[in-house]
């Protein structure tokens, strides 16, 4: 199943990307609660810790010399957890993922996903 979501519009489709012209801002509260549904999680199995994932939601402010990416609330997706404390998601993860998608087409700007594995993490 693959996720789509439409691209949001931009000043000049044929500028080139300069990566560090880009922003990320999220609310103090959302970045508190998604801290504390992580730790829950974690916490809930023993030693290794259980993922969450779910949608972010929020809005894109662009300007001539920047793109800000807004973060103003997320949305967790259950998962299964079929093939254990991972967030991998099954096929009936896929369809509520589709559904969560479908539901909040015209705020979700971005994923999460917890990580308790070992080794480097980058976004």
């Amino acid at each position: 199943m693959a996720f789509s979501h439409p691209e949001p519009e931009t000043a000049s489709v044929h500028a080139p990307v300069d990566a560090s012209k880009y922003l990320i801002e999220v609310a103090p509260e959302v970045m508190t609660h998604l801290t504390a549904e992580v730790w829950l999680a974690f916490k809930s199995v023993p030693r290794r810790g259980l993922e969450i994932g779910g949608l972010l939601t929020g809005r894109v402010r662009r300007n001539e010399r920047e793109t800000t990416i807004l973060i103003d609330g997320y949305k967790t997706v259950e998962s299964e957890h079929r093939l254990g404390p991972s967030y991998l998601l099954s096929e009936g993860d896929l369809v509520r993922f589709e559904g969560a998608l479908a539901a909040h087409p015209e705020n979700t700007i971005g994923l999460f996903r917890s990580h308790t594995r070992s080794g480097d993490v980058a976004p």
